[in-house]
Formats: C-alpha cells, sequence, structure tokens
C-alpha cells in the first residue's frame, strides 16, 4: 500500500495536520488530529505527536507508530520550574558552607575553576539556540562539574 492508501486505512475522522522540518539527515514530523466534531474543548490540549529520524526510520516505522497508542510523548509546558523550586534545599545548605565573594582575583580562583562562567555561558546559549531553533527542548538545564569534566542535564519531567 502508498501512504494515502494506508492513511485512508487508519479511518481517522477530523483534520490530519502534519508538519516536517528537515534538519539535515533528519527529519521532525509532528501530527496532530483535530476533529471538529468534538464538542467541547478538550482536543485544543492534546498535544501533537513528534517523531524524528531519518528518512529509513520514518518509512519503516510511520504508520505503526501513529495508529498505537503512544507510550510517552511531548508535552508543552507553559512555564519551567525554577531551580530553586526542585533544588532549595541544596542550595542552601551551599550557602551556609561558602564564604561571601572575594575582592580579589586570586581568592575568586581559589573558590572557583577559571572558566566556569564562560562555560555556564556558553552552553546555557546552546540550550537555548536548541530551543529556538527546533522549536523545543527535553532539557530545562544542567548541572556542571569543571573538576571532572562532566555535565548532567535536567529533563523535564
Amino acid at each position: 500500500m502508498n501512504f494515502f492508501q494506508q492513511l485512508a486505512a487508519l479511518a481517522l475522522v477530523g483534520t490530519l495536520k502534519l508538519t516536517i522540518r528537515m534538519d539535515g539527515n533528519q527529519q521532525q514530523v509532528a501530527i496532530l488530529l483535530d476533529n471538529e466534531k468534538c464538542g467541547d474543548d478538550a482536543r485544543k490540549g492534546i498535544p501533537p505527536l513528534l517523531l524524528k529520524g531519518t528518512a529509513e526510520e520514518l518509512d519503516a516505522g510511520f504508520f505503526e507508530t501513529i495508529s498505537q497508542p503512544m507510550q510517552q510523548a511531548f508535552t508543552p509546558v507553559a512555564t519551567l520550574p525554577f531551580i530553586t523550586d526542585d533544588y532549595g534545599d541544596e542550595l542552601r545548605q551551599s550557602e551556609q558552607t561558602d564564604n561571601t565573594p572575594s575582592c580579589s582575583l586570586a581568592e575568586a580562583l581559589e573558590k572557583q575553576e577559571l572558566f566556569i562562567n564562560s562555560t555556564i555561558a556558553q552552553m546555557g546559549s546552546a540550550l537555548l539556540w536548541g530551543m529556538f531553533r527546533q522549536g523545543m527542548t527535553e532539557n530545562r538545564g544542567f548541572f556542571l562539574n569543571l573538576k571532572e569534566f562532566r555535565t548532567m542535564p535536567l529533563k523535564i519531567r
């Protein structure tokens, strides 16, 4: 069966909105079924199904994916929680052990890594750029450990 025959076989009621965005050899596909006959506004709160992969990957599992109930879907969120909401106790604890800011560069370098501020700015900018470019993000921030050269993303729940 070809694409439109398989689509017809799904027997969907309503308007199927399909958006495809090309990103190198990856494609991002957003699928939203809008049923005008639904009497309430609940249909407006249904997020689109988002798929990402190469053309071959999407061809191989497209109709199986959209015809099965979703195991996991991206859900739009209006606002992201502040870091203090989730890690307030840890931040307060670190404030108690941290001394006040030093006035000299030598003292400041003893307390923190030299490139911590520029590294955080760079990674924060990359996080924002990805969100603007792709229209979504899976991460709301990150922890950075320059001593061990490790970064741990903070996933959106």
